[in-house]
């Protein structure tokens, strides 16, 4: 087994010199400060977040568990309509219950 050492760093993009290509920048500092090659630095990009407020994070949960609440619904009635059609035929309803092969309702 190998004994690789992996550094992650993480700079603001202010930390970035003026001028030229931030990244390769970065990479020369990298090179220059932790004596390795630009070619073993690998960006992680990490996307931007959305933040909001509490208020809008509760709005979306109540929103959420009333929608909950109606595919429950949907998805009993879908259920009952395929026992009446099948009428009592375990195999079948069982059969007509499954998506892509798999049971994903009762």
């Amino acid at each position: 087994m190998s004994n690789n050492l992996f550094y992650l760093i993480s700079l603001p993009q202010s930390a970035a010199p003026s001028g030229g290509d931030p990244e390769l920048q970065l990479e020369s500092w990298y090179a220059q400060n932790l004596n390795i090659s630009p070619s073993d630095v690998t960006p992680l990009n990490i996307p931007v977040f959305k933040i909001g407020t509490l208020d809008s994070l509760v709005q979306q949960s109540e929103e959420l568990a009333k929608l909950d609440g109606q595919f429950h619904g949907v998805v009993s009635k879908l259920s009952d309509i395929i026992d009446s059609v099948y009428e009592g035929n375990a195999a079948k309803i069982a059969s007509a219950k499954k998506v892509n092969g798999s049971m994903y309702f009762i």
